[in-house]
Protein backbone atom coordinates (compact mmCIF):
# COMPACT_ATOMS: atom_id res chain seq x y z
CA UNK A 1 0.00 0.00 0.00
CA UNK A 2 1.32 3.40 -1.18
CA UNK A 3 1.88 6.10 1.92
CA UNK A 4 0.17 9.71 2.05
CA UNK A 5 2.55 12.24 1.73
CA UNK A 6 2.60 15.85 1.33
CA UNK A 7 2.72 17.89 -2.11
CA UNK A 8 3.37 21.36 -3.23
CA UNK A 9 1.89 23.09 -6.10
CA UNK A 10 4.68 24.29 -8.46
CA UNK A 11 2.94 25.62 -11.22
CA UNK A 12 2.00 29.22 -11.40
CA UNK A 13 -1.74 28.15 -11.81
CA UNK A 14 -4.14 28.03 -9.47
CA UNK A 15 -5.91 24.29 -9.92
CA UNK A 16 -9.82 23.65 -8.85
CA UNK A 17 -10.65 21.33 -6.15
CA UNK A 18 -13.61 19.01 -6.56
CA UNK A 19 -16.08 17.11 -4.51
CA UNK A 20 -14.93 13.31 -4.17
CA UNK A 21 -18.78 12.55 -4.95
CA UNK A 22 -19.67 15.46 -7.49
CA UNK A 23 -16.45 15.72 -9.96
CA UNK A 24 -18.24 19.43 -11.59
CA UNK A 25 -18.72 20.93 -8.07
CA UNK A 26 -15.73 22.97 -6.99
CA UNK A 27 -15.11 23.02 -3.27
CA UNK A 28 -11.47 24.71 -2.82
CA UNK A 29 -8.79 26.22 -4.67
CA UNK A 30 -4.75 24.69 -4.85
CA UNK A 31 -3.08 28.41 -4.90
CA UNK A 32 0.61 28.62 -6.06
CA UNK A 33 3.01 27.04 -3.55
CA UNK A 34 0.73 25.89 -1.40
CA UNK A 35 0.50 22.11 0.44
CA UNK A 36 -1.63 19.68 0.26
CA UNK A 37 -1.94 15.75 1.77
CA UNK A 38 -2.02 13.59 -0.85
CA UNK A 39 -2.07 9.78 -1.58
CA UNK A 40 -0.46 8.03 -4.42
CA UNK A 41 -3.07 5.10 -4.79
CA UNK A 42 -5.56 7.55 -5.88
CA UNK A 43 -4.94 10.11 -8.25
CA UNK A 44 -6.12 13.70 -7.74
CA UNK A 45 -6.36 13.46 -4.27
CA UNK A 46 -5.93 16.24 -1.80
CA UNK A 47 -5.99 16.79 1.85
CA UNK A 48 -6.55 20.90 1.72
CA UNK A 49 -7.30 23.56 4.12
CA UNK A 50 -10.57 24.55 3.57
CA UNK A 51 -11.89 28.44 3.18
CA UNK A 52 -13.74 27.66 6.68
CA UNK A 53 -10.58 26.49 8.17
CA UNK A 54 -11.04 23.28 8.45
CA UNK A 55 -8.90 20.19 6.26
CA UNK A 56 -11.25 19.04 3.60
CA UNK A 57 -10.78 15.69 1.61
CA UNK A 58 -11.64 16.63 -2.30
CA UNK A 59 -9.93 16.12 -6.11
CA UNK A 60 -7.71 18.14 -7.94
CA UNK A 61 -9.54 18.96 -11.30
CA UNK A 62 -8.80 16.24 -13.67
CA UNK A 63 -9.72 18.98 -16.74
CA UNK A 64 -6.23 20.43 -15.49
CA UNK A 65 -2.96 19.38 -16.13
CA UNK A 66 -2.03 20.03 -12.31
CA UNK A 67 1.51 19.88 -11.71
CA UNK A 68 1.89 19.08 -7.76
CA UNK A 69 5.20 17.92 -6.63
CA UNK A 70 6.50 15.33 -3.20
CA UNK A 71 7.75 18.22 -0.85
CA UNK A 72 11.19 15.71 -0.18
CA UNK A 73 11.59 17.29 -4.13
CA UNK A 74 11.59 20.37 -2.11
CA UNK A 75 13.53 20.44 1.07
CA UNK A 76 14.83 23.30 2.90
CA UNK A 77 17.79 21.56 2.72
CA UNK A 78 19.63 18.02 3.16
CA UNK A 79 22.12 17.15 6.22
CA UNK A 80 24.24 13.87 7.17
CA UNK A 81 23.22 13.03 10.40
CA UNK A 82 24.83 9.77 11.94
CA UNK A 83 25.90 9.28 8.72
CA UNK A 84 22.69 9.19 6.82
CA UNK A 85 21.35 12.02 4.16
CA UNK A 86 18.06 13.51 5.05
CA UNK A 87 15.88 15.68 4.32
CA UNK A 88 15.60 18.70 6.59
CA UNK A 89 12.40 20.92 6.83
CA UNK A 90 12.80 24.44 8.83
CA UNK A 91 9.86 25.19 11.38
CA UNK A 92 8.15 28.88 11.34
CA UNK A 93 6.27 28.38 14.95
CA UNK A 94 6.90 25.96 17.39
CA UNK A 95 4.93 22.96 16.97
CA UNK A 96 4.53 19.28 18.76
CA UNK A 97 6.13 16.11 18.27
CA UNK A 98 4.74 12.55 18.67
CA UNK A 99 5.81 9.24 19.06
CA UNK A 100 5.16 6.35 16.32
CA UNK A 101 1.77 5.82 18.50
CA UNK A 102 0.87 9.51 18.36
CA UNK A 103 1.62 9.91 22.21
CA UNK A 104 3.30 13.25 22.77
CA UNK A 105 7.50 13.64 22.43
CA UNK A 106 7.81 17.09 23.29
CA UNK A 107 7.86 20.12 21.07
CA UNK A 108 10.10 21.35 18.16
CA UNK A 109 10.85 25.17 18.78
CA UNK A 110 9.80 27.53 15.91
CA UNK A 111 13.05 28.24 13.49
CA UNK A 112 14.72 25.33 14.39
CA UNK A 113 14.39 22.13 12.25
CA UNK A 114 13.07 18.54 11.80
CA UNK A 115 14.73 15.77 9.80
CA UNK A 116 13.38 13.54 7.64
CA UNK A 117 13.98 10.58 4.84
CA UNK A 118 10.49 10.01 3.42
CA UNK A 119 8.12 13.41 4.05
CA UNK A 120 5.24 10.41 4.62
CA UNK A 121 1.93 11.91 6.08
CA UNK A 122 0.18 9.50 8.92
CA UNK A 123 -2.28 7.37 8.21
CA UNK A 124 -4.66 8.30 11.30
CA UNK A 125 -2.94 12.28 11.46
CA UNK A 126 -2.55 13.25 7.95
CA UNK A 127 -1.44 16.60 9.04
CA UNK A 128 1.35 15.09 10.38
CA UNK A 129 4.93 13.98 8.42
CA UNK A 130 7.01 10.97 9.37
CA UNK A 131 10.49 12.44 11.15
CA UNK A 132 13.54 10.87 12.23
CA UNK A 133 15.07 13.81 14.64
CA UNK A 134 14.39 17.58 15.80
CA UNK A 135 16.69 19.90 16.03
CA UNK A 136 17.22 21.75 19.62
CA UNK A 137 18.22 24.96 20.34
CA UNK A 138 21.15 24.63 21.62
CA UNK A 139 22.06 23.07 17.57
CA UNK A 140 22.21 19.46 18.78
CA UNK A 141 20.45 17.08 16.80
CA UNK A 142 17.62 14.65 18.74
CA UNK A 143 16.73 11.31 17.57
CA UNK A 144 12.78 10.93 17.54
CA UNK A 145 11.53 7.42 18.39
CA UNK A 146 9.87 5.34 21.17
CA UNK A 147 6.68 2.78 21.00
CA UNK A 148 9.37 0.36 19.14
CA UNK A 149 10.21 2.09 15.92
CA UNK A 150 13.15 4.74 14.87
CA UNK A 151 10.75 7.61 13.84
CA UNK A 152 8.30 10.11 15.35
CA UNK A 153 5.82 12.89 13.78
CA UNK A 154 5.70 16.09 13.40
CA UNK A 155 2.41 18.16 13.11
CA UNK A 156 3.09 20.56 10.14
CA UNK A 157 0.52 22.59 10.92
CA UNK A 158 -1.30 22.23 7.64
CA UNK A 159 -5.04 22.46 9.55
CA UNK A 160 -3.92 26.15 10.49
CA UNK A 161 -1.89 27.22 7.52
CA UNK A 162 -1.11 26.16 3.93
CA UNK A 163 0.51 28.65 2.20
CA UNK A 164 4.22 28.88 1.43
CA UNK A 165 4.66 32.17 3.57
CA UNK A 166 2.65 30.60 6.22
CA UNK A 167 2.95 27.05 6.98
CA UNK A 168 4.69 25.96 9.84
CA UNK A 169 6.60 23.08 8.54
CA UNK A 170 8.09 24.70 5.47
CA UNK A 171 11.42 23.92 2.93
CA UNK A 172 12.17 24.96 -0.89
CA UNK A 173 9.15 25.96 -2.65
Amino acid sequence: MASPYFGVNVGNTTYRIMDMDNTSKQIGNLYPREVCGRHQEHDGYALFLSSSGGLKDGLLDPNQNYKVENIKNHPYSREVIDGQEYLIYKMRRTMNVYRADASYWGKVAAGMFVATKSCVAGENHRDWMEINYVKSTAGKWVKVEGAGVQHGFVDTGLSIASGYNSIPLYGNW
